[in-house]
């Protein structure tokens, strides 16, 4: 019996030292567990500060590289002005510019970025240009007005010599009273109004017309006109003093010199050609 008591005491301990080593594994393998996820998060950690430290290093490089490009000594941090020496990116400056009146004069910008007066002579240089572009304008002006007085006396001239050799000139009829102005406007009777003979008889008066080649001319030139005329609007869009002023003194001058015209013929002539019309 006591044999049997002992054995069974025995089993009993066995299943306990079983017990103990089951609850032991399981708890190296949670503690490897732990273990191993504690080193994975401290490789990941160590990994995104390696490579935050990359990062660093290499802005810090180019930092060191753009800065020690620079001639240091060449520029006046007080004054800040900068030596011949320094960088083409150091030496750009910003354009000075104003939508309202302004007495700029240093570093003023005109149209375009390379128009640019970085000196006090390139500025005085684009104060004389603009008042020679007045007055070139003006001198323009007259060019093409007389063109168009010149086109119309040769013209009258060859009108005359057809009408005296029993030539006969194409007559229009404007007395049409079934259709408003408006709608007979838009027939463009206007548009095909002289014939062979760049002239037609309108209510007993002959009007005459310059020839293709007289007209195209004459488009090349307002066209020019025109364009630069723009270029002016856009020097005083600066509102910059000195250039208004240079403006303003050569449309002056170039008015006086160039835009002195006849008013009207001495007795029963006809309105000098003017710039509108032939």
């Amino acid at each position: 019996m006591n044999m049997d008591g002992m054995d069974m005491g025995g089993m009993d301990m066995g299943g306990m030292n079983t017990g103990t080593t089951a609850m032991t594994m399981a708890m190296d393998m949670g503690t490897t567990a732990m273990t191993m996820a504690m080193d994975m998060g401290t490789t990941a950690m160590t990994m995104a500060m390696d490579m935050g430290a990359t990062a660093t290093a290499v802005v810090a490089t180019s930092t060191g590289m753009v800065m020690g490009g620079m001639d240091h000594s060449g520029m006046d941090m007080g004054s800040g002005s900068m030596s011949p020496s320094a960088t083409p990116m150091a030496m750009k400056m910003e354009c000075t510019m104003s939508m309202l009146w302004n007495w700029y004069t240093d570093d003023v910008c005109f149209i375009a970025e390379s128009w640019k007066t970085s000196t006090k002579g390139i500025f005085a240089g684009t104060c004389i240009g603009v008042f020679g572009l007045l007055l070139a304008i003006n001198w323009w002006r007259r060019i093409l007005s007389q063109y168009k007085i010149y086109c119309a006396e040769l013209r009258n001239e060859e009108v005359k010599e057809y009408i005296a050799s029993g030539g006969t000139v194409t007559e229009r009829n404007t007395s049409n009273t079934h259709m408003t102005p408006f709608f007979k406007t838009l027939k463009h009777e206007w548009f095909w109004r002289f014939d062979k003979n760049l002239c037609v008889e309108v209510d007993n008066k002959i009007y005459i017309y310059p020839s293709v080649f007289e007209h195209i001319l004459y488009c090349i030139g307002d066209t020019m006109e025109w364009s630069v005329h723009h270029c002016i609007m856009l020097l005083f869009m600066y509102f910059n003093g000195y250039v208004f002023i240079s403006c303003m003194i050569g449309a002056g001058v170039g008015f006086m010199l160039f835009q002195n015209k006849p008013l009207e013929k001495a007795s029963g002539g006809s309105k000098v050609s003017k710039r509108c019309c032939m």
